[in-house]
């Protein structure tokens, strides 16, 4: 493998408390993600990542997506940035500041200096260092057929490094943020807006009704649906990954999809405010025309003067003018 493909992963990495975070929540198996993460980086332009490449990785490392998603978003181990050209996009900081920071030996040389130990220790050979008058390193080898062979190291480290420097000077200008600054985070109301906004469009609703399988209850609930929802991207800390109403109908797809855990709780509420609104109705025990407002029970009408019906044992009594049970 080229040199190119490598990067240093420090030890003491492991000892940062964004990583021990990461750690405690997802255990070994997030230690994994992130690493594998930091290797898929390393092999993209500028080391940046599109968010939209995360299902992709999600089905080849038979991991789920959204967990993919928590651990690029949720610890601050990655840099977030605002669509552009190309979308959004991602990477990371400690490979940014490896990749930044050229190591005191360049890794080329020190695994020419392994490949020679090796060679050496196969053929008989040895290695030996010098310094010329002019402070250039040169590397003595001896080959099998008894010659000597230099190479002046430092003439050709200098050669690469203004070569680098050359590269970097021609390049032209990233178009979305730099990577030295923050990334741009959406303002505290950015977020509600865009879910406002997709709550304000009705075929998109309907469409949720039948996603979520709740029908016509789904649109009798909306106001309470909602207002959970809000709850839950605050509660979650998730404002800061809605930049768009395409963002706000994604995530609430996820959330009131059959199954999950947030929909789970989600009934557990709409339950409890269902019980205690039939509660607070006195006129639960009876049915009432929508047309014409006549109250009924059991197909028996009601008279207007009557009270509300008590429980559902209870019969009205035309000539006591009660109810009986």
């Amino acid at each position: 493998m080229k040199y190119e493909l490598f990067f240093r992963y420090r030890v003491s990495m492991m000892s940062d408390d964004r990583v021990i975070a990461l750690c405690e929540q997802n255990g070994i198996e997030g230690i994994g993600i992130y690493t594998v993460l930091l290797a898929e980086l390393r092999q993209h332009e500028g080391y940046r990542c599109a968010f939209a490449s995360l299902s992709a990785l999600a089905r080849r490392w038979n991991v789920s997506l959204e967990k993919l998603q928590k651990i690029v978003c949720d610890f601050r181990l990655f840099r977030l940035y605002a669509e552009d050209e190309s979308g959004r996009s991602f990477s990371s900081i400690y490979l940014d500041e490896e990749m930044n920071t050229e190591p005191d030996t360049p890794v080329r040389n020190r695994i020419s200096t392994g490949t020679d130990r090796r060679e050496s220790a196969a053929t008989g050979t040895a290695v030996a260092g010098a310094t010329t008058a002019g402070g250039v390193k040169v590397t003595v080898k001896r080959a099998a057929n008894g010659r000597f062979t230099a190479t002046r190291c430092k003439k050709k480290n200098i050669l690469k490094e203004k070569e680098e420097e050359e590269i970097i000077r021609t390049a032209p200008e990233p178009p979305s943020v730099p990577i030295t600054e923050p990334p741009r985070q959406p303002s505290p109301q950015r977020w509600e807006t865009y879910v406002e906004s997709a709550f304000g469009e009705q075929s998109w609703l309907e469409v949720q009704a039948m996603h979520s399988g709740m029908g016509f209850r789904f649109m009798e609930l909306l106001p309470h649906i909602r207002t959970f929802f809000k709850q839950h991207i605050v509660t979650y800390g998730k404002e800061q990954t809605l930049f768009s109403i395409a963002d706000a109908k994604s995530y609430f797809s996820n959330f009131i999809r059959r199954g999950s855990a947030t929909r789970q709780a989600l009934d557990t509420v709409l339950n409890r405010l269902e019980t205690t609104e039939r509660r607070a109705d006195a006129y639960r025990f009876e049915q009432r025309d929508p047309l014409t407002g006549a109250r009924s029970y059991c197909g028996e009408h009601i008279p207007d003067e009557a009270p509300p019906r008590p429980s559902e044992n209870a019969v009205w009594s035309s000539e006591s003018g009660k109810w009986t049970e």
